[in-house]
């Protein structure tokens, strides 16, 4: 049996849409998924078509799954026989089907490119084996992950070749010779990896559900946990906790994408509710592909991010994620005893005067203070315990932010005190600075927005 509707209720009724298939919402969301991998051959290459030109192919898609999201509150509000439905397009179907969409959008946004990769050790000490994660003598914090050696495929030394499908280039290319510059060959995915993350975040999509649209709901809403620890990722600029996954089937790696959802489980000892699993790190420990973003989706993360998660009611984001000078008019005073009666305890260094305890331990400061060796000025993140019940240190985005920027730096005064290095702990320093100078940058840049953004910028 399949439903129909005519195209004046496309803006109206969740499951009306042009194009779809499927005899559910989740199947449904699968179509939309196959259409456009399988569309990828002939959607972004030119193929001799006269008018050709960049954009996303994905919107037409994304828009309608965000409208099956949104007005799954609608029908949970107005149809009093909705949450009984456990079949197709009931209830559990729609649900189930908005999780689909939220994986769907952040499995967009994180493509890897095409090319040949490299196994590297991209986290840890030192002494960390350059290549191989299985090394004796490895320690537990050595991090492995596929890095791109160039677009080539097949090229010396690469332990993985992602072709055209299984890779998917990041950006446009134009064609050769005298009137090139005038037609492109190529459009790379990077408009579809900026408008997924938008769709993740955008409440208003425009849509004329009526009363449905005043909701104004977003992934963040349903999602407030999955969507801090995708977007803290980003603005830490960490693929371990968003990246696909590669997984060795024999000698044949198989690429498969991170599940976002953690759930909502009563605890055994405390009775109260609270994840069901842990982050993505953890609970993917198969290799990363690295590089799947860059420093303009980290800053419009940021930006869509701030603009669109905190709500008057729920700051809670915001404050998450805020980052200051010391002594500037954007900070504030951090008392002296925490909401549990514990004196407060900071990292790195203590606000001056405050008599606070420093703490070589994260996981037990409430705020930390790092001072860049290049910038000589001391930044503030605070860590926020919102709830009474837990409080998880990767949704502390600032301070996680500062505290990977403390731990490069400390690795970078560790090398160079050593005075004589050898040419790979030369490569590394070099890394390890160009990665603590983009960092330190980013941070002036993720203050500035936060004064523009956010909802302290228009209550």
């Amino acid at each position: 049996d399949y439903m129909f509707c005519s195209n004046s209720r496309l803006s109206d009724i969740s499951w009306c849409n042009v194009f779809d298939a499927g005899e559910s919402f989740q199947e449904t969301i699968d179509h939309f998924r196959q259409v456009w991998q399988e569309g990828y051959p002939r959607s972004y290459f030119r193929n001799y078509r006269r008018g050709f030109s960049t954009g996303s192919r994905a919107l037409r898609y994304i828009i309608d799954a965000a409208k099956m999201y949104q007005h799954l509150f609608f029908r949970y509000f107005y149809e009093p026989d909705f949450r009984r439905e456990i079949g197709p397009l009931g209830f559990n179907d729609q649900y189930l089907a908005s999780i689909d969409a939220m994986n769907w959008l952040a499995e967009l946004a994180q493509l890897p490119d095409v090319g040949s990769y490299q196994l590297q050790n991209v986290r840890g000490p030192d002494t960390c084996h350059p290549t191989n994660p299985d090394a004796p003598g490895n320690a537990p914090e050595c991090r492995y992950g596929y890095v791109q050696m160039g677009e080539e495929m097949g090229m010396p030394g690469a332990d993985l070749t992602l072709g055209p499908g299984e890779g998917f280039y990041h950006w446009s290319r134009y064609q050769d010779g005298l009137y090139g510059f005038f037609r492109m060959e190529r459009a790379g995915v990077f408009w579809d990896k900026l408008v997924a993350l938008q769709a993740l975040t955008v409440r208003d999509w425009g849509l004329s559900f009526t009363i449905d649209e005043r909701y104004f709901i977003n992934f963040y809403d349903l999602f407030p946990i999955e969507m801090t620890e995708l977007f803290g990722a980003y603005v830490e600029d960490d693929d371990f906790n968003r990246a696909p996954r590669v997984a060795m089937d024999g000698a044949d790696p198989q690429i498969y994408y991170v599940n976002l959802l953690r759930g909502n489980c009563r605890s055994a000892t405390t009775g109260e509710f609270e994840p069901c699993v842990g982050p993505v790190e953890e609970r993917f420990a198969d290799p990363p592909i690295m590089g799947t973003s860059n420093e303009v989706l980290r800053l419009y993360a940021s930006v869509f991010a701030l603009s669109e998660f905190p709500v008057f009611y729920d700051p809670s984001f915001e404050s998450r994620l805020a980052v200051f000078k010391l002594d500037n008019a954007d900070g504030f005073t951090i008392p002296d005893v925490r909401l549990d009666g514990e004196p407060t305890q900071a990292f790195g260094q203590a606000v001056p005067g405050s008599g606070h305890t420093v703490t070589t331990n994260p996981e037990e400061a409430d705020y930390i203070i790092y001072v860049s060796d290049r910038l000589h000025q001391p930044l503030v993140a605070v860590k926020v315990t919102e709830r009474l019940t837990f409080n998880l240190e990767e949704e502390q985005i600032g301070f996680q932010l500062l505290l990977r920027l403390h731990e490069n730096q400390e690795e970078v005064r560790a090398l160079e005190a050593r005075g004589t290095l050898t040419p790979a702990e030369r490569a590394h320093l070099a890394e390890l600075r160009r990665r603590l100078t983009a960092g330190e940058s980013f941070i002036e840049a993720l203050i500035e927005v936060q004064q523009i953004f956010g909802i302290t910028s228009w209550l």
